[in-house]
């Protein structure tokens, strides 16, 4: 479930490559669920609330990922709610062999926050059910810091950081897709709950850092307070059409309550997964490596033909942008 989503995606394509027959529910299709579809995986588009679909896509199956998550404006309870804790019943009257699903490490601190607060519930249906299971406590993505800090640098752009500086221990999410599938491949996993985060925790002037060091491009930041974000949930809270915007904004008390609450023991994990540390990408080889293939395609975009940057400033120019031509200095002078 949810395979157009983040680790959704890496989940599905690494099981492929793995020789696993995975299917795969979708809100609609893609260009994820096309690369999918050619390699082999069966795509089915629907709802997770309409049970015909449901069936038709778990029947057959004997594990069951949900990876599923809702949109920034649905409800909290239809998608993150209901139509999981249906999901259950459903693994639970097929009697699946393992169900693999995703939480929010330490989540017992933050029960006043609704997403959570559905995790926590959903977290008890799970190990009251008689579907064997494995939890998975997740912190954060590289892939989030990516779209956080790497592309606001690189289009010029303001990075919004908050004043508190909380480390995560964040991890990539391909890492996450490949201990995922060594859940159902282990005895040790059944019926467990584990912490899953990277080797280190970062604060966000750690990952500027290291973003301007990879990058040469010193980020113009923008520090908002705590204080800010709650005053703008606060005003969204007047307004009906906002109300699912609000309780989702609320994650900000995961910032405001306490500062050690997204950082993981790595030498557990390493343990428990009967892995070594060079197993895991680290973040500056990854941020290293991202922001090399960014500025490869710009220079292979921008060492053509004239002919084509001219034809290409005319695109530009059609669409109403103004083009301010800088003549090149002769260096000779």
């Amino acid at each position: 479930m949810g395979a157009n989503g983040t680790l959704g995606f890496q989940i599905a394509l690494l099981g492929k490559n793995r020789k696993y027959r995975v299917t795969c529910l979708v809100r609609r299709y893609t260009r994820e669920t096309d690369m999918l579809t050619y390699e082999g995986a069966r795509i089915l588009c629907g709802d997770m609330m309409d049970i015909e679909v449901l069936l038709e896509s778990i029947f057959g199956s004997n594990v069951l990922i949900d990876a599923s998550t809702g949109r920034l404006f649905d409800p909290v309870e239809v998608v993150d709610y209901r139509a999981k804790l249906l999901l259950l019943r459903v693994a639970e009257t097929l009697k699946m062999d393992r169900f693999v699903f995703y939480s929010l490490v330490n989540a017992e601190a933050f029960t006043s926050i609704p997403l959570v607060e559905t995790k926590l519930y959903l977290e008890e249906a799970i190990k009251k059910s008689s579907v064997p299971y494995t939890i998975l406590r997740l912190t954060g993505f590289y892939q989030g810091i990516i779209k956080e800090y790497a592309i606001p640098m690189i289009d010029d752009e303001f990075v919004y950081v908050a004043n508190e500086n909380m480390p995560i221990s964040y991890i990539d999410c391909i890492d996450v897709a490949r201990l995922t599938l060594r859940t159902f491949t282990s005895q040790k996993m059944v019926n467990r709950t584990i912490d899953v985060g990277g080797l280190e925790p970062w604060t966000a002037n750690q990952i500027l850092a290291v973003c301007q060091e990879c990058s040469g491009i010193i980020p113009v930041v923008k520090r908002v307070p705590i204080l800010d974000i709650l005053i703008t949930r606060s005003i969204a809270s007047f307004f009906e059409s906002s109300w699912n915007l609000t309780r989702r904004l609320s994650l900000i008390d995961l910032i405001k309550e306490t500062n050690n609450t997204l950082v993981t023991d790595p030498k557990e994990l390493l343990e428990i997964f009967e892995i070594q540390e060079a197993e895991l990408r680290k973040l500056t080889p990854y941020l290293y490596y991202y922001f090399d293939r960014v500025f490869q395609t710009i220079m292979q975009k921008y060492t053509g033909n004239p002919e084509d940057d001219e034809k290409e400033l005319d695109e530009w120019r059609k669409k109403g942008v103004q083009i301010i031509d800088t003549p090149i200095e002769d260096e000779s002078n």
